[in-house]
């Protein structure tokens, strides 16, 4: 999946918009061909409503595929499949943590199931005295469930699973690469370190802090420009949206002053 998210040292400056189609053809066919899998993945990449772009996966869970069941989404604002199994730990009332309307009953019952998200959000039920075994059963599950092609679970497991494989899974799949490029950087392999980084960079969310502390590694030469002047344009290009005093963009970002003043 890197060749569909090539770096382009023109981006994010022309525009930070990516075209997974052909990805996305690849894993709808494997799809339809029954492997679930595939499913789990061409749901993850598709541009389009939860409910519509998991379709598939909530007729995998309702055949029993309990990975499916899993991979399903979960959403604040709506209760999205409520009727597939794991149900309760996707209820906006149970989300991030428990309150009125969430069936701590049900979550429970789900927890013993194999959903990690049950597990997680019983483990700040107040007073719990689950606390660690629930925490620890929650990184256990998402360990797996990360194997198995959720983003959300690979997510819980770069906190316990030091391995590259969870974080090099969440910057193909949801372009999220800083845990993958830290750890890259953290043991020395520096061209993959600032590769992932500019990942990042190019497609990620967050293109401006995320790009201005990769400016900030290129001018304090912690990492090598993959082309002559990439610092100056990142900044170039950062530095003018960010809604601040002079003053404070330059303690914030050191960068942008550096760079600024040493280009023409």
């Amino acid at each position: 999946m890197e060749q569909d998210t090539p770096l382009e040292y023109t981006r994010p400056m022309a525009g930070a918009s990516r075209n997974r189609a052909k990805t996305i053809e690849l894993f709808h066919e494997r799809c339809v061909a029954g492997d679930h899998y595939a499913c789990r993945i061409e749901a993850q990449l598709l541009p389009v409503a939860p409910d519509a772009a998991y379709a598939r996966v909530a007729r995998d869970c309702r055949a029993g595929d309990q990975i499916s069941c899993r991979a399903l989404p979960g959403d604040r604002s709506s209760w999205l499949f409520p009727d597939e199994l794991g149900a309760m730990s996707r209820k906006p009332e149970c989300v991030v943590e428990p309150r009125a309307g969430c069936d701590l009953v049900a979550l429970r019952a789900e927890c013993a199931r194999g959903f990690p998200m049950a597990c997680d959000e019983l483990s700040v039920v107040p007073d719990s005295p689950e606390l660690l075994p629930l925490a620890t059963k929650t990184n256990e599950l998402a360990v797996a469930g990360c194997s198995g092609g959720i983003a959300d679970e690979c997510r819980w497991a770069v906190a316990v699973d030091h391995s590259i494989t969870p974080r090099k899974f969440l910057c193909l799949m949801a372009l999220d690469c800083g845990e993958l490029a830290r750890e890259y950087e953290r043991t020395g392999q520096k061209d993959l370190a600032r590769d992932a980084y500019e990942r990042a960079c190019q497609y990620g969310k967050d293109p401006i802090d995320t790009c201005l502390d990769l400016a900030a590694k290129y001018v304090s030469h912690e990492l090598t420009e993959p082309v002559s002047g990439r610092a100056a344009g990142l900044v170039n290009f950062a530095c003018p949206q960010i809604r601040a005093s002079p003053k404070a963009i330059a303690t914030a970002y050191p960068a942008c002053a550096s760079v600024q003043r040493s280009t023409p």
